[in-house]
């Protein structure tokens, strides 16, 4: 704590405490000090002495009370100001203590002495509080304030009681002022540790988002060598053993990936990152969607869905909605050996507006009571046995919970041991209008313009997967391992399409991006990343890229840039809006989600 005491922080608000405290001290000594002159007979009995004295405190007083208006306000001069400040206030209280000597010894043991005496006091009680936070300027000021009056009063007759009064009632106000002084320091000393306390704590979980988000991006890298390899083998001449064993590959490829995307998106939530994009959706279509791929999954039951809006739209993020849901159906649907699992989405007028609720019921094994409350934690899975059993990291439902209400909605769980579960949440809903979804189909590889490509990736994995399927489609392709080259080689040649890796060694991918649009504003320029959050068509526009695939490249959104790519207007034209379930790619959930 005493090292506390000469921390920058502490000391400019000490001298701005002392400037406030003193600079309505000041007011109050200039009214006293014209209430005694007039009121206490000085100036009939001494006009010229009372006036020199009035004019000299309200002279002091004024000084002092400017000087501590600029200690407020300019706390960075605040060393030189109080030091000054402390002189002002010794010859302000020498001045007072003057004064009450002088008015006792005219006046004797008169009520106007009393009245001197008495105003003394006031102010002796006043300042010391206000000059405790700084020792050195209570000494001060007491010592010049008493030291006149002592000596007047000891020329008093029979003064001795009066005198020994006085050391006493000043020995009471040096100690209560310490202790007011003290107990200001130690709440300003706890304050200033609470503020430092709370911004490591924010300066740590901002680090740990960063490293969080950092780290799920790098590890996208691998595994987009990982799956994009799995897939080529997929592709080639196979036995059945074989398929069987790359099948199985590319599954631990797509839970790991979704378990990084797990990691992601807390992180984003952890840092306040996560932005809604509100979209017209259908929730029978939306239901319809989420629920088809995962109907695989359930091999021991059966998985149904209804709701009760069939033909009725809503807007809404349905992205994050189904993501929420793939994680709740995903959890039902691995902790269900038997029996089934239903799904279904009403919707609740309220006073708070419409909302859209959706429930999961299931025939599992339910959840102990006692871990009902932790369940919507991160890592808060039920046992540890469940983990070892079931897998997962507890990230899935930690995740919906943060979802729903950003969102604005409401989330919860009733269940019970061996008789199953009920997960529901609601979030807020406005209605729309019908819209038609377009509807893309495969891209046949024989209908592939040949284009020349320009391909900036620093990554040697990444750029054998790339390679290989440009090239299976017949197109001609060059490669950049650096921001440096990409500019060199795009100076010198030109192409139909510009795959641009944004995390370059040396300079970043929406650097050469730009420098590019400096001398080229046609050429397709598409983001290789491994963002799963794709920017607003404005965003990109602004960076000067057309379009945005994510890592690990998905082959047939590959094809359908290089289908837009070669068309006639590529380069006026942006790619056709999306579905809603191509808005963000890949999904930033697990199938399997994680209790």
């Amino acid at each position: 704590m005493s090292q506390m005491h000469h921390h920058p922080r502490f000391i400019a608000r000490s001298v701005k405490e002392m400037g406030e405290r003193s600079f309505n001290g000041a007011l109050a000594y200039a009214a006293v000090a014209v209430l005694m002159y007039f009121a206490g007979g000085v100036a009939e009995a001494a006009p010229p002495v009372g006036a020199a004295g009035l004019a000299v405190v309200l002279g002091l007083c004024t000084v002092r009370a400017v000087l501590a208006h600029r200690m407020r306000r300019e706390v960075g001069d605040g060393r030189w100001q109080s030091s000054v400040h402390d002189g002002l206030v010794a010859a302000l209280a020498l001045a007072w203590g003057g004064t009450t000597a002088w008015i006792a010894n005219h006046y004797q043991y008169g009520p106007e002495t009393v009245l001197g005496y008495v105003a003394l006091a006031a102010l002796a009680a006043g300042g010391s509080t206000a000059f405790g936070i700084r020792p050195r300027t209570q000494v001060w000021f007491l010592a010049s304030l008493f030291a006149p009056a002592l000596v007047g009063t000891l020329l008093l007759p029979d003064a001795l009681g009066f005198t020994v009064g006085t050391v006493v009632y000043l020995a009471f106000i040096y100690k209560d002022g310490r202790q007011s002084g003290n107990a200001w320091r130690k709440l300003v000393c706890t304050q200033l540790q609470l503020e430092e306390a709370e911004q490591r704590a924010v300066a740590a979980a901002e680090a740990k988002s960063v490293f969080l988000a950092t780290m799920s991006h790098e590890l996208r890298t691998p595994m987009h060598g990982v799956l994009g390899v799995s897939h080529l083998l997929a592709d080639s001449d196979l036995n059945e053993d074989q398929r069987r064993l790359v099948a199985t590959l590319q599954e631990s490829g797509q839970n790991l990936l979704h378990l990084i995307s797990d990691i992601l998106d807390l992180s984003k939530l952890d840092a306040g990152r996560v932005e809604l994009d509100p979209v017209a959706f259908s929730p029978r279509e939306l239901l319809d969607h989420a629920m088809k791929p995962l109907q695989v999954l359930m091999t021991h039951g059966r998985l149904s869905w209804s709701t009760d809006c069939e033909q009725a739209w809503f807007t809404a993020d349905a992205h994050r909605i189904r993501q929420v849901l793939n994680n709740l159906v995903g959890n039902a649907i691995k902790f269900t050996h038997h029996g089934e699992v239903t799904v279904r989405a009403t919707t609740v007028e309220s006073a708070r507006g419409l909302r859209l609720q959706f429930e999961v019921r299931d025939t599992g094994i339910g959840i102990p009571p006692d871990k009902l409350d932790t369940i919507f934690e991160a890592f808060g899975q039920a046992s540890p046995s469940t983990v070892r059993k079931y897998g997962g990291t507890g990230l899935g439902l930690a995740i919906c919970a943060r979802l729903v209400e950003q969102m604005g909605g409401e989330i919860g769980v009733d269940s019970e041991v061996g008789r199953g579960s009920r997960f529901w949440f609601s979030v807020a809903v406005e209605r729309a209008a019908k819209v038609e979804q377009p509807v893309e189909a495969t891209v046949d590889p024989a209908s592939l313009p040949r284009l020349d490509v320009l391909v900036v990736e620093d990554n040697k994995v990444n750029q054998m997967l790339i390679r290989r399927l440009l090239e299976r489609d017949r197109q001609r392709v060059t490669f950049a391992g650096t921001g440096e080259q990409a500019l060199a080689i795009a100076q010198r040649q030109r192409f139909d399409l510009i795959l641009m890796d944004l995390g370059l060694p040396d300079i970043g991918g929406l650097e050469v991006t730009r420098e590019i649009r400096t001398r080229d504003s046609q050429t397709p320029i598409v983001a290789l990343t491994g963002e799963a959050e794709r920017p607003g068509r404005r965003e990109m526009t602004e960076m000067g890229l057309t379009g945005w695939l994510t890592k690990p490249l998905d082959p047939e959104r590959l094809r359908r840039t290089l289908l837009w790519s070669g068309s006639a207007d590529a380069a006026n034209e942006r790619p056709a809006p999306r579905t809603e379930s191509q808005r963000r790619e890949p999904e930033s959930s697990s199938l399997l989600g994680g209790a």
